[in-house]
């Protein structure tokens, strides 16, 4: 009883540490509602989604009144309904996409838990709520989100399904699946189901794939992704005269299932890149901070180990996926967020069985000790009038972070990687942003506009980027220009395209002068204060009469 006592107490007070990292790393990526939504995607989706629920029409997507056709209908869906509730603002546009971010982190802890151990759950949730793209893309909010979240939770109840053929977990399964299809495409059912091919496979188990459980799994998938179909047939496919990528005759579910996916893949599609093999190699190493050198090292350790294995579907899926985005001919970044819980658990397993591995203590320290200076120079960086309170701060929880778990064990190194990651991005959220918004001119002039009164509406010309940040967030109409101009119109535009009016005969009278900058793809000669003015350009509201 007496030895029993305080290994109860040290296991509450361990506990009370997890759910305390826990509440401070949600509250941090959730600080992202507090920043404006940033171009250009992101006010592209916000925009779109603002036209659905002004319209009322949840069938067509719409941008610069022209059909639009890219991404699936979900995102759209979700941020609609919540600008019915909330209203059009910055909060409501992100606040379903950080909802389904938790999802994807109940379902990195489920997994862990129900794959492994309750250590190793909780060890690849803190991974999960410090990884760095995963931050970023918490407050640059696009469509990845939604993506994390579905297809953890899919890949979760299908692996429950591949153990224990539950039917529940097949139609939750097909569920979460087919909400993803409808958030990114039908590629993504390869990223959900090649771990559980490949480990069946493996095993030498490949007439289970055949099993009836899965054919229902695919066929309650097609179910669910159904009113995608629909929205894109009612859109497209009905209306071959609709001109879209400048030419008719476009099929909206050609795009769907081989265009926008497959014809990525290949570059045969209407939207094309140029591919390298190593891109995502190097791009781990800083998207996965703090977590990419022991991804790698968990890499090593279970190829090394790989007689012993028992189980490849996240090694498997991890590996198939990232040599498929890899032999891509289009590649960003932000394809591999859905990539993150799986390597979140497959880096805690072989972290929990290396407790006191002193050269990876050391690394992660080392990698702390780089992120909380991070921090630092943003802040001196930003030059905000309390500037040194926040370094001050930031420095005090440095060394407290360090003194309170200090470097006896991986455990802590994990915690005070968290940490470092969360101060860090903290800084950038919290600090960074509210400082620099002004120079997303489309917020500015919609704010501008806003408290015109003699203004009843403002028009932009199509296809400036800079057009959806001041779409979104105007309260009054916004029209896209078309030539030739008969009345009075107050303009948002480039100087360029004044400086082209004035030639062409149109009295174009400057109101104000808004600087500019593409906020979401930060430099450090811009975050500098020293040295902005140099990196910005401009934008003008003008009264243009013929």
């Amino acid at each position: 009883m007496n030895i029993a006592l305080p290994a109860s107490g040290l296991r509450k007070a361990q506990d009370s540490v997890f759910s305390g990292l826990v509440l401070l790393g949600v509250l941090i990526n959730f600080s992202g509602l507090l920043s404006p939504v940033l171009e250009t995607d992101g006010t592209l989706y916000a925009t779109i989604a603002k036209n659905m629920a002004h319209s009322g029409d949840w069938i067509n997507l719409t941008l610069e009144g022209r059909d639009w056709l890219d991404k699936p209908h979900l995102p759209f869906w979700l941020t609609a309904l919540s600008y019915k509730l909330f209203g059009y603002a910055s909060f409501a546009y992100k606040l379903p996409a950080l909802l389904c971010w938790v999802l994807g982190g109940w379902y990195t802890y489920r997994l862990a838990r129900f794959r492994y151990s309750v250590y190793v759950a909780q060890l690849a949730l803190l991974m999960y709520l410090a990884v760095e793209h995963l931050l970023i893309s918490n407050v640059d909010v696009r469509a990845e989100p939604y993506l994390t979240g579905f297809c953890i939770a899919s890949l979760y109840h299908f692996y429950r399904l591949y153990r224990e053929k539950s039917l529940a977990h097949a139609v939750w399964g097909a569920f979460f699946a087919g909400m993803a299809v409808m958030t990114k495409g039908i590629f993504i059912l390869i990223i959900i189901g090649s771990g559980i091919v490949i480990d069946a496979l493996v095993r030498g188990d490949w007439k289970g794939l055949f099993h009836p459980r899965w054919w229902l799994a695919v066929a309650l998938t097609c179910v669910f992704f159904l009113p995608e179909l629909y929205c894109l047939y009612v859109q497209f496919d009905l209306h071959p005269e609709k001109v879209v990528f400048g030419q008719t005759g476009v099929s909206g579910l050609r795009f769907f299932f081989w265009d926008s996916q497959f014809g990525r893949f290949t570059n045969s599609g209407p939207i094309k890149g140029a591919g390298d093999p190593f891109f995502y190699l190097h791009t781990l190493l800083w998207a996965f901070l703090p977590w990419s050198v022991l991804f790698y090292y968990a890499l090593y350790e279970r190829f090394k180990n790989r007689k012993k294995a028992d189980d490849w579907v996240l090694t498997g899926g991890v590996l198939f996926s990232l040599l498929l985005f890899s032999a891509s001919k289009f590649q960003l970044p932000h394809y591999l967020n859905v990539l993150y819980p799986m390597m979140c658990i497959l880096t805690a397993q072989v972290v929990a069985a290396a407790e006191h591995k002193r050269w990876m203590i050391a690394v992660q320290y080392g990698i702390s000790g780089l992120l909380f200076l991070a921090g630092l120079l943003g802040i001196y960086l930003i030059s905000i009038s309390f500037g040194w309170v926040a370094f001050l701060l930031v420095g005090i929880l440095a060394v407290g972070a360090i003194g309170l778990f200090p470097p006896v064990s991986i455990t802590n190194a994990v915690r005070v990687s968290l940490l470092a990651s969360l101060v860090m991005n903290g800084v950038y959220s919290l600090l960074l942003y509210p400082a620099i918004v002004g120079y997303q001119s489309g917020n500015r002039v919609a704010d501008y506009v806003n408290q015109q009164g003699d203004i009843p509406e403002i028009s932009v010309i199509p296809g400036d980027a800079a057009n959806y940040a001041l779409e979104f967030y105007a309260e009054k109409p916004v029209r896209y220009l078309t030539f030739p101009v008969a009345d009075t119109a107050y303009v948002f535009l480039r100087p360029e395209k004044a400086t082209a009016l004035t030639a062409e005969g149109y009295d174009v009278r400057v109101l104000e002068r808004f600087p500019h900058y593409h906020i979401s793809e930060l430099g450090v000669s811009f975050i500098n204060k020293e040295t902005r003015h140099e990196t910005l350009d401009e934008t003008l509201l003008v009264r243009l009469t013929r």
